[in-house]
């Protein structure tokens, strides 16, 4: 038996579209240069499946693989499975990016959608501190996205982290 849960969170960012897009989508295997929670990221690339993606260690000590499924320049969208480092009680997670500019000017909404299917009676008991622990990662996320594009600096908890990586 398995429980699909899907979580949703968007934030304004006062950016260029083409600058969201690139630090997201074509800079993918990079995301260690802004997200607090990523210590080091490298991009991976398979020629013989045509398969992009990137590995993640994380400053918890886990390690996470994450490959695109589907990049659609034209309406600034891509989504990617992970596919490494998930819990046993996770089946699969996916997750869509969203890029929009809308009608207000300046700012783009990047739009994140994470669907996940979790299995077994652990999976059960997990839905809601799942959701709640990965709706948190995803607003943090974004916050720090956001200020790494709208300052040029990573968000002061990456500097915290890097920071303390460098003094021990």
């Amino acid at each position: 038996m398995t429980r699909a849960i899907s979580i949703h969170s968007s934030v304004l960012i006062e950016a260029p579209e083409e600058a969201v897009w690139r630090v997201c989508a074509e800079e993918f295997g990079h995301i260690d240069r802004w997200d607090a929670n990523v210590r080091h990221s490298r991009s991976d690339e398979d020629a013989d499946t045509k398969t992009f993606g990137r590995t993640c260690a994380m400053y918890s000590g886990g390690e996470t693989g994450e490959r695109i499924i589907s990049l659609e320049r034209d309406s600034r969208t891509f989504s990617y499975q992970i596919v490494k480092g998930l819990p046993g009680f996770v089946a699969c997670a996916t997750n869509r990016w969203t890029i929009e500019q809308p009608s207000l000017r300046g700012a783009v909404e990047l739009e994140m959608r994470l669907d996940m299917e979790l299995t077994g009676l652990i999976g059960f008991f997990m839905q809601v501190p799942v959701r709640a622990q990965m709706s948190k990662l995803l607003r943090q996320a974004q916050e720090e996205l956001k200020h790494f594009l709208e300052t040029g600096e990573p968000h002061p908890r990456k500097q915290r982290k890097l920071e303390k990586v460098k003094s021990s």
